[in-house]
Formats: C-alpha cells, structure tokens, sequence
C-alpha cells in the first residue's frame, strides 16, 4: 500500500496555488531533491535518501516575507524566511525516495505555497562543497506578492518576530530554531548571527 503523506489545511480550506502548476516542478522520481534553507532544515517530516549540505548561488537566506498563517496572522503577521536575490544561501538538500517522491514534493509544495509568498525554481545547488552539483526544488521569494518585506531594519525585524504568533507557534521559535540548526551545522551567516543579537541571543 503506497504510504500518503497529509498536511492539514489551514483554515479548512484548499490551497491556493494560484496558476502555478506543481507538475511543472517535479522532475523526476529517481531525481527529486528539495533546498531546504529555513524551516525545512529542522521540519522535515519526511523520508529521505540522502540528506546534504548544499549552497545556492545567487540567492541569499533573508527574513523577507511576511508570515499571516504559520508564524503570524493578517492582523499582526510575523517574519519568515526566504530566498532573495543576490548573494548565496547555504542550506541542506534532500533527495527523496523514489518509491514516495512524489506525495512527498506534493505535500512540501502545499505547505510552503500555502499563499503564493513564494516562486518556486528548479535551481543547481553544490553539495557538500563540490564539486557534485544537482538540480533542487528551490522556494525564492515572489517580489511582486503582497507579503515581499524587503530591507526591514533589523531591529524591526526582531520586534516583529518577538510579538508574533501564528498557526505553527510563535514567530521567536521559528527564528531561533533555525539560528540554532545554522550553528549546528557550522553554517555561517552573518545576517542570521546579527538577528539572534538582535533578539539577544549570542551565536558564533
């Protein structure tokens, strides 16, 4: 029996996905990795083949995007992440089983497009620094979508992720769970370092 893999709709509703058309996204069962940068890094829910670190050229990890479900709500949003233009981001990849690739691309795919904050990309990203090089399902932030927050101050930032609270918990766990899985992983990032400061926790 093939295993399903659920996420509960928030709200009871369907997700909108808007015109995008996930399949588009899927490039194969024996080929399918996901970049995982925020969230994705120490939520992972999921079954996976190999588990690596990777970096994205020409994206950074930026806390760009107003969050109105998981982290926050419409009338006080929160702060999650996403990947901007310019820079590089490193992060994890994982590579998904064949037999279950596809129900589980489907269900990181509703999860993370749950309002059509992100523009999905099929993006080479270096494991382990190189020189191996895959193709991975990257979730870049969309410019034109309402909740793009470029450029907040920091302190602004840390306000707004100290007071929020969404449908998965506070904003603060959110920020503070990844900070602590870039350390873990001996990943740096000076932005990332400077926010915990901001939030007066002392990272290296």
């Amino acid at each position: 029996m093939e295993t399903e893999f659920f996420l509960p709709l928030p709200f009871g509703g369907v997700y909108n996905n808007g015109m995008l058309n996930k399949n588009d996204y899927f490039i194969s069962p024996t080929q399918c990795w996901i970049f995982a940068y925020g969230s994705l890094m120490w939520d992972f829910p999921f079954p996976y083949v190999r588990k690596e670190t990777a970096r994205l050229s020409g994206y950074h990890r930026s806390f760009c995007m107003a969050s109105v479900v998981y982290r926050g709500t419409k009338d006080n949003p929160g702060l999650v992440l996403s990947l901007d233009q310019g820079g590089f981001c490193d992060g994890i990849a994982y590579k998904l089983p064949e037999e279950h690739a596809y129900p589980i691309f489907e269900a990181v795919w509703n999860r993370e497009m749950i309002t059509n904050a992100y523009l999905p990309q099929i993006l080479p990203v270096v494991l382990n620094g190189g020189p191996e090089t895959v193709k991975a399902l990257c979730f870049t932030v969309n410019p034109a979508h309402e909740q793009y927050v470029a450029m907040l101050p920091l302190a602004e930032q840390a306000r707004i992720i100290q007071t929020a609270h969404g449908q998965s918990g506070p904003n603060l766990d959110y920020a503070l769970s990844t900070l602590r899985h870039l350390q873990a992983l001996y990943i740096q990032d000076t932005e990332m370092v400077a926010l915990g400061g901001a939030l007066g926790e002392v990272f290296t």
